[in-house]
């Protein structure tokens, strides 16, 4: 593609989404961030940068992805890559999760990223080019106590993931996910967990965002509908 990419990063404001977003903007990509936080609230260097624009909206409410979309077409012309990064998590036992839990959890981890992919790749399909990459958990393929509702959900993105990839291949777009482990968020002291990690080390964000940015090019034509773990060699 010989055109200045179009991107889309679902919660861009902090952590693997920030990361992400300085990623594809390093590569050239115009990328539009979003976060429910106001714009006048988000205070980090992306705002500064000519091929940066701040949507503000909760794409869990399929009203405000519309929006988002609709604006994006009408400014842009087109959408090229979308990152679904919005994610929540929570350690709670199982029998004493309630349906609000749930419903908390499938709409922030699952529903957004079906809301963004829809209204994505409408105009995906038209323009026979999309790149979809998920950012869904090493907890979505290995089951770890106390998050019962983590792991289902994230698992369900992978799902989300593998039947997109499959039913639109045929369109000229892939659909990947990526499956990070420990990651580095500032916050904490990984220095037990490290011992458990073949590599003896913990993520970072930048290196979630590196492959998003290979999965979101053109060498990556070939990769679709895969779950590529990024966690140190912790689950092989």
């Amino acid at each position: 593609m010989d055109k200045q990419r179009i991107a889309f990063v679902s919660g861009s404001t902090r952590g693997i989404g920030l990361a992400v977003a300085k990623a594809l903007l390093d590569k050239g990509c115009m990328v539009i961030g979003n976060s429910r936080t106001k714009e006048l609230d988000v205070h980090h260097e992306l705002r500064s940068r000519d091929n940066y624009l701040y949507i503000q909206g909760d794409v869990t409410q399929e009203e405000d992805v519309s929006y988002i979309f609709k604006r994006i077409i009408k400014t842009y012309g087109r959408i090229d890559v979308l990152v679904n990064n919005v994610g929540m998590t929570s350690r709670k036992s199982f029998i004493a999760s309630t349906e609000k839990d749930y419903d908390e959890m499938f709409r922030t981890n699952l529903l957004g990223a079906v809301h963004c992919s829809k209204y994505a790749l409408k105009n995906m399909i038209f323009n026979k080019y999309g790149r979809i990459i998920n950012i869904s958990s090493i907890a979505g393929t290995n089951a770890l106590p106390f998050e019962v509702l983590y792991s289902s959900s994230k698992a369900a993105l992978i799902g989300l993931t593998k039947g997109i990839a499959k039913e639109y291949a045929s369109k000229g777009v892939t659909c990947n996910v990526i499956a990070p482990g420990v990651i580095d968020t500032g916050a904490g002291n990984y220095d037990d967990i490290k011992k458990s990690i073949p590599t003896s080390q913990i993520g970072s964000p930048e290196d979630v965002a590196g492959l998003v940015a290979y999965l979101s090019s053109e060498e990556a034509a070939y990769i679709t509908g895969q779950v590529i773990k990024i966690d140190g060699g912790l689950f092989i």
